[in-house]
């Protein structure tokens, strides 16, 4: 939404601004019930109060060099944290801080498998979160922008944008 949050009762709408942003890409609501949101410069959540919806910016929270957010695509939560996947960051907030994930590179997605966070860079291929550490899945490097990915009994399965859906087993790709 270009607008904000926009809140329905069944009977009206209700819209809720987020400052210093122009537009929404994403909202989640987590296992704690507060609604994340992200979109252009500006990432947070809203909980409800007494009189309404409240908005906590966590822009703050980041080193001045990291605060221009131009893009946030998706929201996650795994383990308890939320991660920002942005244009061309990974951004991990535990409830109190929010910290940047090197990359080794620029984000195309970013995916939550069996409560894992992935993310796929472009010309890198696909990489997981492990402890803090990004690591590599060896031989995803050719694999098209993906979509989604699924788990099923020890396979993954890649859903791309061009249509095509690859299996990945033991570290090769059928």
């Amino acid at each position: 939404n270009n607008n904000g949050l926009l809140e329905f009762d069944g009977h009206s709408w209700v819209r809720h601004i987020v400052p210093n942003s122009n537009k929404l890409r994403c909202v989640m609501v987590d296992s704690k019930g507060r609604i994340i949101v992200g979109g252009q410069g500006q990432i947070g959540y809203f909980v409800r109060e007494e009189g309404g919806l409240v908005y906590n910016s966590l822009m703050g929270l980041l080193p001045d060099e990291y605060r221009y957010i131009a893009e946030t695509w998706s929201i996650l939560e795994a383990n308890s944290k939320i991660y920002f996947s942005t244009e061309s960051q990974l951004l991990e907030f535990d409830g109190n801080d929010l910290k940047l994930i090197e990359l080794p590179g620029l984000l195309v997605a970013s995916f939550l498998v069996e409560d894992q966070v992935w993310v796929q860079i472009y010309d890198q291929g696909l990489f997981r979160l492990q402890q803090d550490e990004i690591l590599g899945l060896p031989n995803t490097k050719e694999v098209h922008e993906l979509r989604d990915i699924l788990f099923d009994e020890g396979n993954y399965y890649f859903f791309s944008s061009d249509g095509s859906i690859l299996e990945y087993r033991d570290s090769t790709m059928n």
